[in-house]
């Protein structure tokens, strides 16, 4: 339904959908951090990494410290070119998982 929205309307109007559907019906639809997850790894495989920012911001929003989360919003941030928030956002990973390989290896090739 989301991606349908964000390919219609846009991703602004997708997370206004989303928080309308968690508020007043979330009980007919999948409404987990998880889908939004693979919503956001889907733009990303489609090159759409400023609409996966918004849905990656949408599920940190939901769940703010789970490491998982973070990593994929840092993902989007760094391939959406904005360097200083995958940096500050793959600092928090670390800072949740310290032993998370993914995140120290992409702040180890964006801070070169």
């Amino acid at each position: 339904l989301l991606y349908d929205t964000i390919q219609k309307s846009g991703v602004q109007a997708a997370v206004a959908q989303y928080r309308e559907i968690r508020n007043t019906n979330a009980s007919a639809y999948d409404t987990s951090v998880g889908q939004l997850n693979r919503l956001a790894f889907e733009l990303l495989e489609q090159k759409r990494a400023s609409d996966a920012v918004e849905i990656a911001k949408l599920s940190v929003e939901i769940v703010p410290k789970n490491p998982n989360l973070l990593a994929v919003l840092a993902r989007a941030y760094r391939e959406a070119g904005q360097k200083d928030l995958a940096i500050q956002t793959y600092e928090s990973v670390l800072q949740l998982d310290a032993n998370n390989r993914n995140a120290t290896e992409s702040l180890t090739e964006l801070k070169r």
